[in-house]
């Protein structure tokens, strides 16, 4: 932070008002993930803790609408149900390219 505030000062000095204005971003992005940081009484957030929270929310989601579609099309929920690979990345990887049409 201070090396931006530094940056920020000789922009200004400078009239360069597209430093000044990266840096004023910089700050700005700086300071929202920092508040987003720290809870509400001062101490330091789990930011891991919501990534696996988020991780297993779109998983779940994904099994509840593979579980829908199984109950009307069983081939495609087994080959969404191979192709999709969840964990700390998630992927489509069929076993062989597809070609998708839409009515």
């Amino acid at each position: 932070m201070k090396k931006l505030k530094e940056d920020l000062e000789k922009a200004k000095e400078n009239n360069n008002i597209v430093e000044e204005e990266r840096a004023v971003l910089e700050i700005h992005q700086l300071e929202d993930y920092l508040r987003g940081a720290i809870d509400k009484k001062g101490k330091s957030r789990k930011l891991g803790g919501e990534i696996e929270k988020e991780r297993k929310r779109i998983t779940n989601a994904i099994n509840r609408a593979l579980s829908n579609i199984k109950k009307v099309d069983n081939v495609l929920y087994k080959h969404l149900k191979n192709s999709f690979k969840t964990g700390s990345v998630l992927s489509y990887t069929p076993e062989k390219p597809m070609s998708w049409e839409f009515d």
